[in-house]
Formats: structure tokens, sequence, C-alpha cells
């Protein structure tokens, strides 16, 4: 008993010693809070007033040491002054505070950890840029006005696609986000922005290549992003308020706006070429299937080697919402089309038309939504679903592909077997007749 008792007053000793001893020095950061891109240094000067202690004797510790973390520490000719350089890592960030005998000052320092805009993102995002303004060319050049027309009379399929992108999506981004990112409020906005975009124009692409119903794809694509003025404020109004109450953002209408111009111009163009340059017309429709493949290899190549440096970042989380979100968006829209009675064709474009969103314009949004470092963190998530989203689509390429090669084979090898029964029978005549003779 007598034992428990001098712990106790130990214990108590030591923690009133650790305020008295608080109550000694200060320290004082300047800046106050300081900004650095990944990969490199910033300098920040400390002010520390002590009465009894010398400033050697003061250990500066990070909080997320693999963000960043203090390195050299260079004396000043005042004795109470000292200047920190902080190694800055990866993208996020971390407080620096000063701890002394293990006691923590409350004064910290915050450092936050940007991704510079280098040469490779920029290029990467003039391609994407150029590269949808093309493929809409094209697409306006291939598509079919009579069946576009027999569509719109009967608009089963857009109506399955509309629901589907602005019913299911918004809502299973919502779900998503609370379940995968309970506490990181970032990482939900960028979910649920991806959610609430309209279809991009990569789901074109993969119609073309999967062999889905290009002018189905051309319809919901168009409808989703006219839609997409009013339907994106309705969904970030009502479900984001819910989500981000502590945060105060505007919609951005204009960049909303532009997007949507951007993707119908191009199409109108091709549609032009369609209609009084028949030549160029049917020269780019030819063209289209094998340099949409190229070109989505492309993309996908600058955009890997342009996020390369935040890839430490991708924690298992990350990924998992990169997975969730668009595959369960195929399964579950296929289930729907074909619940309506939709052939294997429109079902397998309405699932690639709800499950695939624009990426540029939840990327702008979240720009214009969140401060640093929280918007480059959130970003992380419609990056890793470009790079996720389509990994079972090109599975599925791969399959139909392998498909169709073994099904010419076996074409092949029963169209090569007629010609030797045919020979066999009339060589077996010919050696009847011999023996009869």
């Amino acid at each position: 008993m007598q034992s428990t008792r001098l712990i106790l007053y130990l214990i108590v000793v030591s923690v009133l010693c650790g305020f008295v001893c608080a109550e000694d020095w200060s320290v004082q950061f300047f800046p106050k809070d300081a900004e650095c891109f990944m990969g490199r240094s910033v300098q920040v000067n400390v002010t520390i007033n002590s009465t009894e202690n010398s400033v050697s004797d003061f250990v500066f510790i990070s909080e997320f040491s693999k963000l960043a973390e203090v390195g050299r520490i260079i004396s000043t000719e005042n004795q109470s002054e000292l200047q920190l350089d902080i190694d800055c890592h990866l993208l996020g960030m971390s407080e620096i505070y000063v701890d002394y005998g293990g006691v923590k000052l409350n004064n910290t320092l915050k450092v936050i950890i940007m991704k510079e805009m280098k040469f490779l993102d920029q290029m990467f995002s003039v391609t994407v840029a150029l590269v949808i303004t093309f493929l809409y060319i094209n697409f306006g050049a291939a598509l079919d006005f009579d069946v576009l027309k027999d569509i719109l009379k009967k608009p089963v399929g857009p109506s399955i696609g509309f629901l589907c992108q602005y019913g299911l999506m918004p809502l299973l981004g919502f779900v998503l986000g609370y379940l995968i990112f309970p506490n990181e409020v970032h990482f939900r906005l960028g979910l649920f922005f991806i959610s609430v975009a309209p279809g991009g124009g990569t789901s074109n692409i993969f119609t073309v290549i999967l062999d889905g119903n290009i002018n189905l794809s051309i319809a919901m694509t168009t409808i989703s992003n006219i839609a997409a003025l009013g339907m994106m404020p309705f969904w970030i109004f009502t479900l984001g308020a819910i989500i981000f109450e502590d945060f105060h953002f505007e919609v951005p209408y204009a960049t909303v706006a532009i997007f949507c111009c951007g993707m119908v111009i191009p199409l109108c163009i091709g549609m032009a070429i369609q209609k009084y340059l028949p030549v160029v017309s049917k020269f780019l429709v030819r063209i289209l299937k094998p340099v949409s493949i190229i070109l989505m290899l492309w993309m996908t190549i600058i955009g890997i080697w342009s996020e390369l440096e935040i890839f430490p970042l991708f924690t298992w989380k990350i990924m998992f919402a990169g997975m969730g979100l668009p595959w369960t968006a195929y399964l579950i829209s296929w289930c729907v089309a074909k619940i309506f009675k939709q052939s294997n064709r429109d079902a397998l474009t309405i699932a690639l038309e709800a499950g695939i969103q624009n990426i540029v314009i939840a990327i702008f949004l979240l720009r214009f939504t969140l401060p640093q470092p929280y918007q480059d963190l959130a970003i992380l998530i419609p990056g890793c679903i470009t790079l996720m989203g389509p990994l079972p689509l090109l599975i599925l390429l791969v399959v139909k592909k392998c498909v169709s090669a073994f099904q010419k084979e076996e074409k092949d090898e029963k169209y090569a077997v007629i010609p030797q029964n045919i020979k066999a029978k009339e060589l077996e005549i010919v050696l009847i007749k011999s023996v009869r003779s």
C-alpha cells in the first residue's frame, strides 16, 4: 500500500515539475505554417526563450516522419535562435513540435507538403484534352443518324443509363465513402465528386473496343453531360452538404458548362464532316478502333508516369475505393439493364456509361473546393480510379479476343476437314470401281 502511494506521489511530482519546466521556456516558429513541395526542403526560424536550459537540450520531432522530418539544425549568433531544415518527402501534412524531457509544448509548426506541377503533368492534361477532342470528332463522323433517331424514339437504354448515372452512382459514392474513409473527409469528397460527374469520353473508347453500341454510348454521354448542369449541383448541395458541413464551397457552373460545350462541339464537327465530307468520314470510321486503342494506351502510360512519385501514398483503402466504385457500378448497371430486357450489347454500353465518369471535371471541382494539401490528397482517388477502373474491361477485351480467335480456329478446322472427307469418299469410289473392273 505504501509503495503504491509512493509511486503515485512520484508521478504527481514529475508531472508538476514538467509543468513548472514548461513555464520556464517557450518556442516560436517563423513562419507559423510552412509549405513545401515533395522532395524538397524548407527553412524555418525558431526562437526558444528559456531561463535555465540550453537550446541544444531541446529536441524537434515530426508527427509523421514519413511525410516530413527535421534535417539540419543550424545555430545562429543569437543563442536563443535556430534555423531548421525541414525535409519534405510525401504529400500530406505533418506537425513539428519541441520536446524537452518528455514535455511537449503546444506551440507547433504545421508543414504542408504539396505536389509540384511538372511538365509531364501539364503534358498529360493537354494530351487528354486533345485526345478527347479528336475522338469526339471521330465519334461524330461514325454516328448513324437513323439508329440515333430510333434510340431517341424509344429511349429505354438512355433512360436506364441516366438512372444509373445520376441515381445509383451518387448513392454508391456516398455510402462507399463513409465505409472506406470514415475519418478522412477529403478522400470522401474525392470519391463523391467522381460519383456525381457525368460520363467521360473513355466510355466511348471502350464501347468501340468492346463492340458495344456506339450510337447509344454517344447519346448517353451527351445527355449525361447536359444534365450535369443541374444534377451535379443537386447532389453536391444535398448529400455533399451532409459530408462537408465544415467546408464552404461554390459549384463552378462555368467550368461544368465549358466542359459540356467542349464535348459537344467536336461531336458536331464530326457530324458536319459526315454530312459534307463523306470520304473523310469513311476514313475516320475506318481508323476509329485502332486509333482508340493506341490513344488509350498512350494516356495510361503518361498518366502512370506522371504520378509515379505519389504511388507510395496509394494505401489499401485508396486502392479499394479505386476498384469498388467503378467495378460495382459496372455490375449493378449491367444487371439493371438485363432486368429491363436489354441486349447484351446495350447492357454492356449502359454499364460502361454508368461506371466511367469524366475524371477531369471531378479533378477541377476538387481543385476549386479544397485547400492544400487536401486537394492533392483528394485527387489521389480520381487517379486511382483511372488506373483501377479499366482493369476488368481490359480483361474482358482479352477474353473476347481469345474466344474470337478460338472460334475462328474451330471454324477453319471445320471447313478444312470437309475437303478431306470428300477426297476420301472419291478415293473409295475409285477403289470400288477398280475392284469391280
